[in-house]
This record gives structure tokens, C-alpha cells and sequence, in this order.
């Protein structure tokens, strides 16, 4: 699995009746002329997913009051806070019968690091320049930051069409292989510098 296949579909949104929530919540019923958004009120709210988050640290990012009446916005807002914690791979909200379920489901843990098809740059020095690590929690913005500090070595020494493809392998236990796979390109060499218009200084 490619890195842009593993980022598809990851958030979405779970709701009433089994329609997608966000469609609930961006539903509104227009009557003679005033709009009423879609109200809740919840007498609990349950977390399922977690492992290494505690529930409480989920429930603190989603900050949706018990027993009170929440609308469509505080849900939306509660969903963003969740996702933007950067802790979740995927979040979902589901309204049932008068309780709130949040469904996570958290970043897997990195089982371990390999490069492919790197000639130039040796195994070891291209670990010392990525943050991604064995047994640390995967996060796809230190993907990003690893391709671009792998592209940028290789244009120092000259490959200026290097390309870099991650792949994301699932194992067991919420772990991934994290694969760079690397196409070195050609070496760029400037063999002779010429000024041209003026041949005396």
C-alpha cells in the first residue's frame, strides 16, 4: 500500500440511521423562512477504539457537555478538535438512542525502516536524517517531512530528480513497515562556467 492510498478515507463521519453524520450535521429544515439546526442531548458519552490514548484525553479534546443540549456546530467542532489532535488515524461520531459514541482508531506504532533502490546515500545516513522510528507512533506529517529531507540530500550531492515513494505496510497489533522507496535520478554536473558580454574584468 502507497502512502496516498493508506491517507484515503481515513476520517469520516458515522451517524443517524446509518446515513454519514456529516451529512446530518449539515442538514438543516428551512420553515417559513427560519432555519432550525439539528439539536442533541446526550446522557452519556463512550469512547471505543483507544489503547494507548487514555479516554479521558479523548473526551477532553471533544469537550460535548452530558445532559446538555449540543448542536450541530459543537458536534462539528468536537470532531475537528478529535482529528486535530494528530493522535488518530481515523475518528467517528455516532448518536445512538440518546447517547454519544466516539470511535477511534489510533496511529499505528512503526515495527520497523527500510530504503530501497539507494545507491548514493548509505542506509545509515539516510536514517540520521528522518524522524520516523522504530516503535514510535507512525504520523504522516513526519512522512512528509522525511521525504523532503531525503529529496533535499540527494540534490546536495547533485541528484536533482530524485524520487521518493513511501510504502506503508500493515503487520499485526496496529504496526506498519515503513518502506522509501528511491529513485535516484541522474547526477547534474556543471562542467564549465561561462560569462558572456564582457571578456575583460
Amino acid at each position: 500500500m502507497n502512502y496516498s492510498q493508506w491517507l484515503g478515507g481515513k476520517a469520516r463521519w458515522s451517524g443517524l440511521n446509518g446515513a454519514l453524520f456529516g451529512a446530518a450535521l449539515v442538514l438543516m429544515t428551512i420553515v417559513s423562512g427560519t432555519v432550525f439546526a439539528q439539536e442533541f442531548r446526550f446522557s452519556s458519552i463512550d469512547v471505543s477504539g483507544n489503547r494507548r490514548i487514555e479516554t479521558s484525553t479523548v473526551l477532553n479534546y471533544a469537550n460535548i457537555p452530558v445532559s446538555q443540549v449540543v448542536d450541530a456546530a459543537e458536534l462539528n467542532t468536537a470532531y475537528q478538535n478529535i482529528s486535530d489532535s494528530g493522535l488518530f488515524e481515523s475518528v467517528e461520531l455516532q448518536p445512538l438512542n440518546g447517547r454519544l459514541l466516539i470511535k477511534v482508531q489510533e496511529y499505528p506504532t512503526v515495527n520497523q525502516i527500510a530504503f530501497e533502490g539507494n545507491k548514493k546515500i548509505t542506509n545509515k545516513s539516510l536514517e540520521s536524517l528522518i524522524s520516523a522510528k522504530p516503535r514510535r507512533v507512525f504520523n504522516p506529517t513526519d512522512v512528509e517531512q522525511d521525504l523532503e529531507a531525503i529529496v533535499k540530500a540527494y540534490a546536495d550531492i547533485g541528484n536533482l530528480a530524485t524520487q521518493v515513494t513511501p510504502q506503508i505496510i500493515r503487520q499485526s497489533d496496529n504496526r506498519v513497515d515503513l518502506v522509501f522507496e528511491i529513485f535516484e535520478g541522474g547526477t547534474v554536473e556543471i562542467e564549465r562556467i561561462s560569462f558572456v558580454g564582457n571578456s575583460a574584468f
